[in-house]
């Protein structure tokens, strides 16, 4: 196999911002060329970053590539191929746009003194300038910039993209033990007790042999995270949808902050304390992880002072005795039975199990 290489080799040169940062203005620096990925930072992400420079503190160099030469213009126009991000944010910074058209925690670019603004503008950022990489060699550069683990699984490789998500973030307040965020940037802080019943109730502790519904095991594979994101959007859509399909969408689209965070964490909150006070039986289907999802949606759709608690317990145990006695089973909660172990994370399969459900919920309303 031949290996194509880059004609030569790839040094590293200073550039001060005001020159990028003119580059940006007369679009002569592309930003966005089609192999970059959406802006991802954070409002937090960008004052820190400004910080950094207002510090005269370094950062990572950035690679920049030829695009084409207008032989017209007599021109060229290069691309950043890694540092969008960086320069995009510079550039907000300079024209007081973005999150920079808000007072924030640092002074804004047009605030600063005169000596201020000229070490900023000449603050020199380190760039490596692919000038004989083909468009082929700049795309797999891009990729192997980026690319942080070759064994990640979907959910993780998601991770090192959309990790600081404030969505993303407040599922984690829910299933790590042990944050490694900083709760300080965070939109929303989950108050310390919810946080600590929380994470009880979804993960087994290790001495504990406790009765949470993931392992640390789990967790450490972000699979307690994934379940969450699940169960989290589909409280605040309002609606059962197939497998994962509206993740991604949701976490970009609650990137900076959730909607209504504070009720829907006491919502979560009501609900689980709820279900743990009805002491469903060890190992009962009820609280299987996809059995578990229905009942925290569809009870969290209700005040549980509503509830007759002990009508609910005794429907439930029941229920489940009939499909494990098979005396004849109930139809309909042998069906719910076989919904939580076929075809599991089906719309149509998470339909269902919410509709049978909801009768019972509706029939254990306290008069």
């Amino acid at each position: 196999m031949t290996v194509a290489r880059l004609i030569s080799s790839i040094p590293a040169n200073n550039q001060k911002i005001i020159e990028l940062f003119q580059k940006l203005q007369s679009a002569k620096l592309n930003k966005a060329p089609d192999y970059q990925r959406k802006k991802v930072w954070r409002r937090q992400h960008k004052i820190e970053f400004i910080d950094t420079i207002l510090r005269n503190f370094p950062f990572p160099e950035i690679y920049v590539a030829p695009q084409k030469v207008d032989t017209q213009k007599l021109e060229l126009t290069e691309q950043i191929v890694d540092g969008q991000q960086r320069l995009t944010t510079i550039q907000d910074y300079i024209n007081g746009t973005d999150v920079f058209a808000q007072k924030t925690s640092i002074a804004s670019f047009k605030d600063l003194t005169t000596v201020e603004k000229e070490d900023f503008l000449n603050y020199e950022v380190s760039v490596r300038y692919l000038k004989n990489a083909t468009e082929d060699q700049i795309k797999e550069i891009f990729q192997r910039i980026n690319r942080t683990d070759y064994a990640l699984n979907r959910m993780e490789r998601f991770h090192a993209v959309w990790g600081d998500s404030e969505l993303v973030c407040l599922a984690k307040q829910i299933t790590e033990k042990e944050l490694e965020i900083n709760l300080d940037v965070l939109d929303y802080k989950v108050d310390s007790a919810d946080r600590d019943w929380l994470v009880k109730f979804f993960v087994t502790g290790d001495d504990e042999g406790g009765d949470g519904l993931f392992s640390e095991a789990e967790v450490n594979r972000m699979l307690g995270l994934q379940y969450v994101l699940v169960l989290l959007v589909t409280m605040i859509r309002g609606e059962y949808f197939n497998r994962n399909s509206y993740i991604e969408e949701s976490v970009k689209a609650y990137n900076e902050k959730v909607p209504d965070a504070a009720l829907l964490l006491a919502r979560l909150v009501e609900t689980t304390k709820f279900i743990s006070d009805l002491g469903l039986a060890d190992g009962s289907f009820w609280t299987n992880q996809s059995s578990l999802l229905t009942m925290i949606v569809e009870i969290s759709k209700y005040d549980p002072t509503k509830l007759d608690k002990a009508k609910l317990l005794e429907t439930l145990a029941t229920l489940e005795e009939s499909v494990k006695s098979g005396n004849p089973p109930d139809p309909k909660a042998a069906d719910y039975y076989q919904l939580t172990r076929e075809a599991v994370n089906a719309k149509k399969s998470r339909d269902k199990r919410a509709a049978y459900l909801a009768e019972i919920l509706k029939d254990c309303i306290a008069p």
